[in-house]
C-alpha cells in the first residue's frame, strides 16, 4: 500500500526504511542522554544574547531539534 507524507506518495517499504533509520541512528544521536552534553556550552555561547530577566519570553522558531530550548528551561 501507499503512505501519504508530506503530499508525497511514498510506497510502505520507503516507510519502513525511514523507521528503521530513525530507531537505530537518530535516536542514539540525538537521544535525550545527549542533550545534557551538548547544550552545556549554550551559556558561553549565548550569554551575551540572553536577557538578563528570566522572566523574558523567548520565541523559538523550531529550526533545531529541542537541544537549544532544553537548555533553557534548565537554566530557568
Amino acid at each position: 500500500g501507499e503512505m501519504n507524507l508530506n503530499d508525497k506518495k511514498v510506497d510502505r517499504k520507503s516507510n519502513e526504511k525511514f523507521e528503521k533509520y530513525h530507531e537505530t541512528f537518530y535516536e542514539d544521536l540525538h537521544g535525550w542522554r545527549d542533550y545534557n552534553l551538548t547544550s552545556a556550552g549554550y551559556g558561553e555561547w549565548y550569554y551575551d544574547c540572553l536577557p538578563a530577566d528570566k522572566k523574558a519570553r523567548i520565541l523559538d522558531i523550531g529550526c533545531g531539534d529541542g537541544k537549544f530550548l532544553f537548555f533553557l528551561q534548565q537554566k530557568g
